[in-house]
């Protein structure tokens, strides 16, 4: 029961962390000249899950609930039931549904911006990480795979496809697209850093979170969006760096967005209070 309790209090910190970005974003917006809020969409920012606020967390919300149960089926596969499950993930839901998907969504996976597909992405890690993955493969073999993976994304996708088919693609569920981020997952789990560099890690890595729930917002995604849309009118020579600068930059003014959040939830005595709460409900 401790244990379950615990998990809820962190389920209860991201969702005021949502919280905060809804209800706060749409505010600001509120007072920026030209840009409609309605009162109705100040009343949806207030339930951030229940109106889809944010794909993510509405898909995690589903996975954090059914995580006991998603381990205890990973724990109870023995290696060949492992095997089998990572083949069908791979196979039918990837493999097949994405040569399907200019046809029909036929498992509703939405081109993997849905709860189904982030379960179905869990199971495959947790199976990844009982196998031991890490393990098995070199860092140069899994940069190779990744290196492969986004050629060939670019190629086919770029030089071969009509539009409609690219996306389709790169979509989340795409082959490829899996096995470039299995790679990287694998590759990262290798990777060996000081004291120094993990302490940064573990100073940033929280606020993480914290980006894509500024960025993707709406009222800064339109702004966003329509910055790009004037990225793509200069000279093709400066795009791609302006394209780059303009990422870094909108993720290190994101994460320092993130870190005062954090720091005022700290002083606020936030997080004390949640832990608190659940503490007694365990």
């Amino acid at each position: 029961e401790k244990k379950r309790g615990l998990r809820l209090s962190k389920y209860a910190k991201m969702w005021l962390q949502v919280a905060f970005y809804s209800v706060g974003l749409t505010l600001i917006g509120m007072l920026i000249p030209g840009h409609e809020v309605g009162r109705g969409m100040l009343i949806r920012s207030l339930f951030p899950v229940a109106t889809g606020q944010y794909w993510y967390f509405c898909a995690y919300s589903g996975v954090f609930f059914m995580m006991p149960y998603l381990n205890a089926l990973v724990r109870a596969l023995d290696e060949r039931e492992m095997c089998g499950l990572l083949l069908t993930v791979f196979g039918l839901f990837s493999c097949y549904a994405t040569l399907a998907a200019r046809y029909k969504d036929m498992f509703v996976l939405d081109q993997g911006y849905s709860f189904a597909w982030l379960t179905l992405l869990y199971l495959v890690g947790a199976c990844m990480k009982r196998k031991g993955a890490a393990e098995k493969m070199s860092v140069g073999k899994l940069l190779a795979v990744f290196a492969g993976c986004v050629l060939v994304m670019w190629g086919v996708g770029v030089l071969l496809l009509p539009v409609r088919d690219a996306a389709i693609l790169i979509s989340y569920i795409s082959p490829l697209v899996v096995m470039a981020a299995a790679a990287l997952v694998i590759c990262f789990a290798k990777l060996q850093i000081g004291p120094n560099m993990r302490g940064l890690v573990r100073s940033f890595a929280p606020a993480a979170f914290g980006v894509y729930l500024i960025h993707e917002h709406g009222v800064i995604f339109e702004r966003l969006k329509a910055y790009c849309g004037k990225l793509a009118q200069i000279s093709a020579v400066w795009t791609i760096p302006a394209i780059l600068g303009s990422a870094a930059a909108v993720f290190v003014i994101c994460l320092l967005a993130e870190k005062l959040r954090l720091i005022l939830f700290e002083k606020l005595g936030v997080n004390d209070v949640v832990d608190r709460v659940f503490s007694k409900g365990g």
